[in-house]
């Protein structure tokens, strides 16, 4: 077992705080229950989408975090950089069933600590918080063979969306989902002016001038499930 775990498991340091993301019920409480049984993890909280996973994260400062990438709210390719934002010592091991390159470079770049697949069994998750826990970056066998194929999958951000910065999506994503300009601003953290010049510049971009047609574009696109 590797030397961090061992520390843990001997009672040198306290237990892993972690919080699990997902949207499935099911999927959550299989985790737990796989989890209860590791003294060294703690699990501290659960969120079944985004937005609420920003504001668990926030409040629980967890060391560990399992996230899915396909929620409604915020997905977790937009928790991803705010949780480093937000929380930077927090760990996130991704737990998808996406399987391309392009995909897991762009968790990876902005920031995500392992990449896992949900059909790579217990065995393949249990290492993966292993090793993110000792603090190296882990990629699940059967995710890592996609990687070295050289194949790409679709890209990150395509169709009408793709000239839209990581920023925009987020905040065109928010507004779909019917969120107001104030909590968009409260749930990125930034302010409703900023949000307000994001939106026009999003419309612009995407040469619409309602709201009807924007929420139209991102449920075309994918951004809202």
């Amino acid at each position: 077992m590797i030397t961090v775990l061992v520390a843990v498991m001997n009672g040198d340091r306290a237990a892993v705080r972690t919080v699990l993301v997902d949207d499935h019920g099911i999927v959550r409480t299989a985790i737990r229950r796989a989890l209860e049984g590791m003294a060294w993890i703690d699990v501290v909280g659960e969120a079944d989408d985004g937005v609420a996973a920003i504001r668990l994260i926030a409040d629980a400062k967890p060391d560990l975090i399992i996230l899915d990438l396909s929620m409604p709210g915020l997905d977790g390719m937009d928790i991803i950089p705010l949780v480093k934002r937000r929380s930077p010592t927090s760990r996130i091991v991704v737990l998808t069933g996406t399987q391309d390159g392009a995909t897991m470079k762009r968790a990876f770049a902005l920031g995500a600590d392992a990449y896992t697949l949900k059909a790579g069994g217990w065995q393949d998750l249990e290492m993966a918080i292993a090793e993110v826990v000792a603090g190296r970056r882990y990629v699940s066998p059967s995710a890592r063979l996609v990687l070295d194929m050289g194949e790409e999958g679709p890209a990150s951000a395509v169709g009408a969306v793709a000239p839209l910065s990581g920023r925009e999506r987020q905040v065109l994503k928010l507004l779909a989902e019917g969120y107001t300009n104030q909590k968009v601003a409260g749930i990125l953290g930034i302010s409703v002016k900023t949000v307000d010049r994001h939106r026009e510049n999003i419309m612009n971009k995407l040469g619409v001038r309602t709201p009807v047609a924007l929420a139209a574009i991102a449920l075309r696109e994918g951004l809202v499930v």
